[in-house]
């Protein structure tokens, strides 16, 4: 095997692709940090990149497409309806990949993965 430079599982890894990938998340996060001007902005850390237009912060789903600026705080996703049909694709709010993001921020922040966390039974009113 070594004198031919192949080894068990070579042709399922492509190291390209995971290369590209990897690039393509360091340059969403890179973007979402720095405007125009290359300043700095706040951003809190990046949970989940769901390409090719969403990333889940701790606190938001911020699109990384700068012709869709919308930034959702995770608390009012519900009020976005991301259970939108597929009908819907025509609007990028309403895209699978918002479909998906929206999906993924609401299912992390209610199972309290996220620092933004649920109310607790506790802080429910008692009616």
């Amino acid at each position: 095997m070594q004198a031919t430079g192949k080894y068990p599982g070579d042709d399922a890894f492509e190291a390209a692709e995971t290369f590209s990938k990897l690039q393509q998340i360091l340059r969403a996060a890179h973007d979402l940090m720095v405007d125009g001007n290359g300043t700095l902005k706040p951003i809190r850390r990046i949970v989940q990149f769901t390409p090719p237009t969403w990333a889940i912060t701790d606190f938001n789903l911020l699109s990384i497409d700068p012709a869709i600026p919308y930034d959702i705080d995770v608390r009012k996703i519900p009020m976005f309806g991301f259970e939108a049909t597929e009908s819907d694709d025509s609007n990028p709010r309403w895209d699978a990949s918002f479909r998906n993001a929206s999906s993924d921020a609401w299912s992390l922040h209610d199972s309290g993965r996220l620092a933004n966390k649920p109310p607790s039974s506790r802080d429910d009113p008692p009616f």
